[in-house]
Formats: structure tokens, sequence, C-alpha cells
């Protein structure tokens, strides 16, 4: 949004005259914000009018997570969860078999586990145990009751090449699948499990069947549905709390995964690169591809899942969630996750100096220097960072600093500054403490702040009630509102350096 200013004044104060007027015109930065949220939202608020008009909801203000459960208690008529253990456990299904001796060991002490629930959110607790990554045909695991993610995968950076390929497997639909493959049930009440698991059924067919005849509306709608509701299977609010089910799904999913990674890799020429929720990336010698290709098939026959394969001919990993991924086809977008994801509304991401994530992903996928990348672009929002201010008296960027020696020593020991209101933090020390940095004048601001590099030397951005710096902001120039053309004072050798830090911590070789 081009204006991130905050209300200007007290919500419950008398204004005069002239601070209606302002009033008067912020009232208008409301509305083009939320013009321009809702213009980034249109595909979005259609599928819930879509779902709407075909329940009789109104879904339009409700989160995916809500739209699901809103539409599952009408379908199953089930209103409450009758269901509150003290304790979950769990029971491989026939699909998860293995020959590996390491791998049966760890299905056995899983399911001689307690899992216990913790009655403050009603999640189940992991184990002690489970917290450490497990060493596994030559990587490292961390499993839990999420998702497993690979260890061993930092800080490298592979190509492919004509002895090597390199690809990622994922398994679609993972979670609803593993639910319906395995014939889970959540142990609730009366046949209230049967139920809930009858329409989760009929959705995840009915989106089979959207996506063969290419209704992308349908089967995005019921992809909501599918993920929504899984992912209130852990909320002791949601009428369809259903812990057990919770991890027999993801600990399913985790072994599944676990055995798929025993089959390739006891096979010499088939390395796995990394390991995160419902899939894996290997690297392979072209010459086993085929066999490779036959190990998913056999284990997809098996058990039910269904494997989707994207090839990458380079692929840059700072850790599991963090990477960049070039696919084959040269005119397909590089694959950005976590940190280096593109923000947004929909991402659910705040920007964070977007235009080094694209200088970077540009150098990988085109070798274009990220010095032509950054100075090329002409959008100050790729040069932004925004970032929440966790107290109640916001932020501010102060013109300038000085020191101030205004200490005293309220009890034994206890020193605060005198400058400060009561209930501030005290520092505790024998000597009177060293005469503090005060920022001076600037403009509070609220709770964001959004800044860019500068070549300036400015007063970082700190929090109003307790003087800490807001982190990152070090070199940065406060920007509530958008100029129209990038500022004559952005560092460009900053957002430069930081390319090539970001490329140094995904292992690329510069």
């Amino acid at each position: 949004g081009r204006s991130m200013i905050d209300l200007p004044f007290h919500h419950d104060v008398d204004l005069t005259a002239a601070q209606r007027k302002i009033l008067k015109s912020y009232c208008f930065n409301d509305i083009d914000g939320t013009e321009a949220l809702f213009d980034r939202l249109t595909e979005q608020i259609a599928l819930r009018e879509v779902l709407g008009e075909e329940h009789g909801l109104d879904l339009r203000s409700k989160s995916d997570a809500q739209v699901a459960e809103a539409i599952l208690k009408k379908e199953t008529g089930i209103r409450k969860s009758t269901n509150s253990p003290s304790a979950v456990f769990y029971t491989a299904p026939d699909i998860v078999q293995t020959k590996n001796p390491q791998l049966n060991d760890l299905i056995i002490q899983i399911e001689e586990e307690t899992f216990k629930i913790n009655f403050a959110n009603g999640s189940p607790i992991e184990p002690e145990w489970m917290k450490t990554p497990i060493p596994f045909r030559d990587g490292l695991y961390k499993l839990g009751l999420g998702g497993l993610h690979s260890k061993h995968d930092v800080q490298v950076c592979y190509e492919a090449d004509d002895e090597w390929m390199i690809s990622d497997i994922d398994a679609a639909s993972y979670y609803p699948s593993i639910i319906l493959q395995c014939g889970l049930i959540p142990q609730m009440s009366g046949n209230r499990g049967d139920v809930f698991i009858e329409t989760y059924r009929q959705i995840y067919h009915e989106r089979l069947e959207a996506k063969r005849t290419g209704n992308k509306v349908k089967a995005d709608t019921f992809k909501i549905l599918l993920n929504g509701a899984f992912g209130k299977l852990g909320s002791i609010y949601c009428p369809f709390y259903s812990p057990d089910l919770l991890i027999a799904t993801t600990i399913t999913g985790q072994l599944n995964l676990l055995t798929l990674i025993d089959d390739l890799a006891k096979q010499r020429g088939i390395e796995i690169i990394s390991a995160n929720t419902d899939g894996i990336m290997v690297r392979y010698r072209a010459s086993m591809r085929d066999k490779m290709l036959a190990t998913i098939a056999r284990q997809g026959k098996r058990t039910g899942f269904e494997y989707e394969e994207t090839r990458y001919r380079k692929v840059a990993i700072k850790d599991v969630n963090n990477y960049i991924a070039i696919k084959l086809d040269p005119e397909a977008k590089p694959k950005r996750k976590g940190l280096y994801a593109e923000a947004g509304v929909i991402e659910m991401k705040n920007p964070t100096m977007e235009v080094c994530s694209d200088a970077a992903a540009a150098y990988l996928k085109d070798g274009v220097a990220p010095e032509i990348t950054i100075r090329s672009e002409t959008d100050i929002r790729k040069f932004v960072e925004i970032r929440e201010i966790n107290t109640t008296g916001g932020g501010v960027q102060h013109k300038t600093s000085m020191l101030v020696d205004d200490w005293i020593e309220i009890a034994d020991r206890q020193w605060v500054r005198e400058a400060w209101e009561p209930g501030h933090t005290t520092v505790k020390r024998k000597s009177r403490p060293a005469p503090a940095v005060v920022g001076v004048g600037g403009t509070p601001f609220g709770r964001v702040a959004r800044w860019y590099m500068s070549t300036h030397s400015l007063v970082p951005i700190t929090q109003v009630n307790n003087g800490n710096l807001v982190a990152g902001t070090r070199g940065g120039r406060l920007c509530l509102m958008l100029p129209d053309t990038l500022p004559s004072d952005l560092n460009y050798d900053w957002y430069i350096k930081e390319t090539y830090s970001m490329l140094n911590d995904m292992g690329v070789n510069l």
C-alpha cells in the first residue's frame, strides 16, 4: 500500500478544527488501503462467495480453516467436540512397510509412546526424544508431530549436468490422501467420526473430479476445505477436534517418506538432498533415472499415494525451509521458499528487501550480476522492509541522538533513567550505569515500521516505550508514504552486498 500512516490522533480525544481537517484526509488513507486489499483478494473472495451460495453461508470474512469448519459443521451436523482425551497413541497403518531394522525400531518406539495432551490448547505434546534429529541413510532428519525436516541440507548448491540430475518429488494432497487411504477415523462419540470421514471423502473426490475436468475454481475451493479441515484437527475449540487423527496423519506421513528415502538411498547413484513434510528432493546419476522413477512408482502403487515430479537444473539451499530452485523450463519462474519467497497478502509474508531475493534468483537462473538487477529496479516496494513493533507505544525514528546521564538509584543496586515513566525495566548493578544514548526529535508513527536502506547516517528506528532498536533498521530511513520515484539516498551498495551474502548462505560458489 502507498501509505502506512497510522491514525494521527488518539481515538478518544477532542479534536480542534485544524485536526479534524487532518483526520478527514486520513480517512481516505484507510479507504485507499481497503480498496487495494479488496483488489488483491478478489479471487479469494470469489471462492468464498461460490462456497457460500452452495452451502447457504456467509464465508467472506473467514480464513481457510474457518471456511472448512463452517461448511463441515453444516454438512455433518457436528456442532461440538466431545473428545477431550488426556493422551493419544499411534499405530502404524499397513501402508507403512519396511525391512530396514532402524525404521522398524523407530516404528516400535513411536507405537509404545504415550502422547500426552496439553490441556491449555489441546495439542499433543512432542516427547523429548523426538526433538533430537536422527541419522538415517547418510542424512539427518528431524521427526515430530508436524512434518519431516531434513537437517543435513545446509548451505549447499547443486547444479544438474549431463551426469547428474535433480528432481523434487511431492505427494499430491498428502495429508488428505493419508487419512483416506489408511482408513483413519477420528475417535468421536457415536458415529460422528464416520460421518466426518465420509463427508471429507466426498469433498476429496469432488476435488479430484474438478481437477480432471479443468474446473480450477471448484478445485481450489475444495482444496481450501481439505487443508483447512486438517488444520483444525488440533484445535480444542473446533467441533472436529481430533488429536488422535492429527498425529496418525502426520506421523504416518513422516514414516512413509522415510521408507521412500530408504528405498531410494540404498541404490548407488541416488542421493537425498532434502525432505520436508510432503516430499523429498533427490540428486541422481542420469543412468539411474529410470530406476529412481520405478522405485517411486512401486511405492505409489503400494500406498495409493500419487507422486508428482518437478525437474530442476539448479538448487541453492540455506536450509530445508529456505532455498531457491531453478526449473528445467527456461520460461518457468524460480521456486523460492522461506526467506526468499515473494512477499504479499496471499503469501502471508512481509517484504524484506525483496530486490535482494529477486537478484539472487536472477543470478542463479540466468547468471545476471546482482548489481544489474538491483540498479535496474525502479519499484520502491522492492527495496523496503516491513516489521511489526510489538509494543504499546509504537516506534519512532529520531532526528539525532545525544548522551544523557540521568540515572537514579531507586533501590539498592537498582537503577532507572529519571526521564522514563514508572514501569520501565530497571538496570541492576553496583555502580552507576554509563550515560545512555537518547534520541532527539522525530514523531512516533504507530506499531508498523516500513523503511529502506539509506546512504545517509541516520538514527535507527526504536521502540517508543523502551528505546529498544527495531531489528534491521541500522542505516534505514522510515518510509511510511511511498515516494513516486526512487529516493536519491537509496543505498544500492547495501542491497548488492546483502544479495551476495544471501548467495553465500545458500552455498553458491561466487
